[in-house]
């Protein structure tokens, strides 16, 4: 792997020194090598299985030249190449990406300088073998057997014949990822990665459910998997038997699982430095993001005859979470990510994103993160429930805006607390607006790991319309 690799970014290199390219002013180029295997499930059925290798690059090229007014600008392009492509090929790809680049227009910025060490070293072939063999080494044909093991043992136990698996697909991958720079800089990592979508199914007479469920892991997490094919056998079949949305008012919504994240991530997102140099966001540095519009710190409310305190945000941007395949000790400019404090008790501290924005703004570079971390909150998750609820855990496509915060969705299943019984509910909709109701924000101290990130288990908001099914 290591071998295909060097001689592929060699190929590259050799090009862009060619004479034809002499107004490259620098480049960066991302190699990925991955081996996956698929599997396609009817009920517990192999269906389809095959096996996947591919090796792909994407080459970002810089153009710099200086305006009629002495202001220095860099121009910016980004092309797809594969080995497959000859180098005459591969040549005129790089000759149109220049071509483009020359007419972009960026205020200028640096590219990432590798560390002392890595400046003192020759190129990186030893660096990019390690990888490769610890690559090599993850064995995606037993974290295939194990995964599907996980995933299939709940089905095979239900309590209930009327629930199944109805199809699930699989994936396993080994994933060696390479990024190298015109100053020398030579980022790499190696990647374990399992990612599941399925569709359980539970049936009475004619009347027939679906719900679909996916998620993904670094390594196999045999406890998650299980978990994640029983919740949604349990919860397929408390859908058959929902009773419609009913009538309520001024109940408070718990988040859960996915949503719950998304929630939370918006407030990761708005303070990239990407939208705040756009002026997208305006939540700069020393922002009270959980204040009223004068910045103030939120104060207590009452509910039912009690003072209710809202839980204060404190946010960390993550490089590494245990079992999500998205960790990585580097951003996609190379910079190196360390654990970043965003927002502390409400409070901007820092922005993350691209470093080219940071430089633009003039704020310190902490890189561009794909994964965060929310610190616990006041109440235990038992706590948030004994209080009348709605608890949303299917919806048929629940979104938040990147930029306003507005979320909503339609109700596939819910379950409705009204102080004495539980009912699991169907239809309606839901929709609110995140600025307008986080100074209602209330989360659990119990926290899991999601799609991308260590997060509270349960997320509380206060005011979110809730339209009865029918309406």
């Amino acid at each position: 792997m290591s071998t295909l690799l060097f001689q592929f970014s060699e190929r590259i290199r050799s090009l862009l020194a060619a004479a034809v390219l002499p107004d490259i002013a620098d480049w960066k180029l991302e190699i990925e090598h991955e081996r996956k295997l698929e599997r396609y499930y009817v009920a517990e059925a192999v269906e389809q299985a095959r096996s996947v290798v591919s090796l792909s690059a994407r080459i970002t090229l810089y153009v710099d030249r200086t305006e009629t007014d002495g202001t220095r600008v860099r121009g910016i392009a980004t092309a797809t190449l594969y080995p497959a492509h000859s180098d005459e090929e591969l040549l005129a790809i790089l000759q149109r990406t220049t071509a483009a680049a020359r007419i972009s227009k960026n205020p200028w910025f640096d590219l990432v300088e590798p560390d002392a060490r890595q400046a003192s070293s020759a190129y990186p072939l030893e660096q990019l073998e390690r990888a490769a063999s610890e690559a090599a080494a993850i064995n995606v044909d037993n974290m295939m057997d194990a995964a599907a093991s996980a995933l299939f043992a709940p089905a095979r136990s239900a309590s209930s014949p009327l629930v199944r698996i109805n199809s699930l697909e699989l994936f396993t991958s080994s994933v060696h990822h390479a990024l190298l720079n015109s100053r020398g800089l030579c980022c790499t990592s190696c990647t374990p990665k399992c990612s599941t979508e399925f569709v359980t199914e539970a049936r009475h007479g004619s009347n027939i459910v679906e719900l679909f469920d996916a998620l993904s892991c670094s390594a196999i997490d045999r406890e998650r998997l299980s978990k994640a094919t029983a919740t949604r056998l349990s919860q397929v079949l408390d859908r058959l038997q929902a009773r419609p949305l009913p009538h309520v008012v001024q109940l408070p919504v718990i988040f859960s699982g996915r949503e719950a994240e998304d929630l939370f991530g918006w407030f990761f997102g708005i303070t990239r430095t990407n939208l705040v140099y756009s002026k997208a966001s305006p939540y700069v540095e020393g922002t009270h993001i959980q204040g009223d519009r004068q910045g103030n710190i939120l104060n207590s409310r009452m509910q039912a005859g009690r003072e209710m305190k809202p839980d204060l945000l404190t946010l960390y941007a993550e490089p590494v979470l245990a079992g999500l395949p998205q960790s990585r000790s580097y951003d996609s400019d190379g910079f190196p990510l360390g654990r970043t404090l965003v927002i502390e008790k409400g409070v901007v501290k820092a922005l993350t994103g691209p470093v080219r924005h940071a430089d633009w703004l003039g704020v310190p570079r902490h890189g561009e993160f794909q994964l965060f971390s929310v610190e616990p909150g006041s109440a235990t998750a038992k706590a948030m429930c004994s209080v009348p609820h709605l608890r949303p855990v299917v919806f048929s496509d629940f979104s938040v805006s990147p930029l306003t915060g507005d979320f909503g969705a339609e109700i596939r299943l819910a379950y409705l607390y009204d102080g004495t019984d539980t009912f699991a509910v169907t239809g309606g909709s839901l929709s609110g607006s995140l600025p307008q109701l986080q100074h209602t924000m209330r989360w659990s101290m119990e926290r899991t790991i999601k799609s991308r990130s260590l997060s509270p288990e349960l997320l509380m908001l206060e005011g979110v319309s809730i339209t009865p099914a029918g309406e």
